[in-house]
């Protein structure tokens, strides 16, 4: 047994399996896509994303057995589409959570000013552009007055 892994071993198997499973750009795409929707069928997540059906397959097992999204079939009249997809409150909460846990600190850093004696400190505004592992950083600075 390799040494690192009894200290793996103590993180949860469902832990390690939600993270893994998180670990590729389409799943994520595919996470995101499904949070914004109630729920899609195949087809309408295999058309959004542009994926073949194998790769859509893989990708879509993978997040159901990590518990990110569930799958049901539900047959309509006239409707071809019959398998769907929607994401599960853990997947939901798994999200959020990273989300918000992962939101970087704002800069701040104090610099003296040119022309006078005064100590001024540079605030920077952060606006975040967030959506799961997408981060756009706006960085605004203003001088103030310690």
């Amino acid at each position: 047994m390799k040494k690192y892994k009894k200290y793996t071993e103590e993180i949860p198997e469902e832990t390690r399996l939600i993270v893994a499973s998180l670990d590729n750009p389409i799943r994520e795409a595919i996470l995101v896509l499904l949070n914004k929707n109630a729920e899609l069928s195949f087809s309408s997540i295999k058309k959004e994303l542009g994926l073949d059906k194998l790769t859509l397959n893989y990708h879509l097992k993978n997040l159901y057995s990590a518990a990110l999204i569930d799958h049901y079939f539900r047959h309509e009249f006239g409707n071809q589409e019959y398998s769907y997809y929607s994401m599960t409150s853990l997947g939901r909460r798994v999200l959020k959570n990273l989300t918000k846990a992962l939101i970087p600190p704002v800069p701040s850093q104090k610099i003296e000013g040119e022309t006078s004696t005064r100590k001024y400190e540079l605030i920077s505004s952060v606006a975040y552009t967030c959506w799961p592992f997408y981060w756009e950083i706006k960085v605004m600075n203003d001088l103030r007055y310690p």
